[in-house]
């Protein structure tokens, strides 16, 4: 039997993957873990670690110990954070980590700058700029012919998409 860690247990993304990779094969064991105690009581894992978050000096240890301690096979980051940090950490973790390499996590992990490498390369991808600041919003409008437009963060976190109008700050109530 295959032993598998998902990180972010209990959360939307881990909850689907655990849900997909047991329909395939239901002798799979689970063990999740999380920074989130809350979310971690939602995991439908076999085992659950309330674990350092990512920006503690002891998460890597906290999910190395997990690793041993339940001799599992295969690491699965299930959100950015924890991609871009399994994927520089895979060589101390005893387990087969299916991630790229570290470089190419971060280069894709930053969607202005895949983007560009995509067009470079002949390779179809949206007509993208960066935005700073709110002036970069009208360049932006200007830059690839009105809108409606989708504003995306570069890096790692996930937000709505906003309109034009939403970039700007809202007005006082009388």
């Amino acid at each position: 039997m295959a032993r598998v860690l998902l990180t972010g247990a209990g959360s939307g993304a881990a909850i689907s993957l655990m849900r997909d990779l047991r329909a395939g094969d239901a002798d799979l064991f689970f063990v999740g873990c999380s920074a989130d105690r809350f979310a971690l009581t939602k995991s439908p894992a076999d085992r659950n670690y309330l674990i350092d978050s990512i920006d503690h000096p002891g998460y890597v240890d906290s999910v190395r110990r997990i690793v041993i301690k339940e001799r599992i096979d295969l690491v699965i980051p299930t959100n950015d954070d924890d991609v871009r940090v399994i994927a520089r950490v895979r060589d101390v973790l005893p387990a087969r980590v299916f991630l790229l390499s570290a470089e190419t996590v971060e280069r894709c992990q930053d969607k202005y700058h895949l983007a560009c490498r995509l067009l470079a390369q002949g390779i179809p991808a949206p007509r993208t700029c960066p935005i700073a600041d709110l002036a970069d919003v009208e360049r932006g409008f200007e830059a690839l012919g009105g809108g409606p437009l989708w504003c995306r963060t570069r890096r790692i976190v996930d937000m709505n998409a906003l309109r034009r109008r939403s970039a700007r700050p809202w007005p006082a109530s009388p």
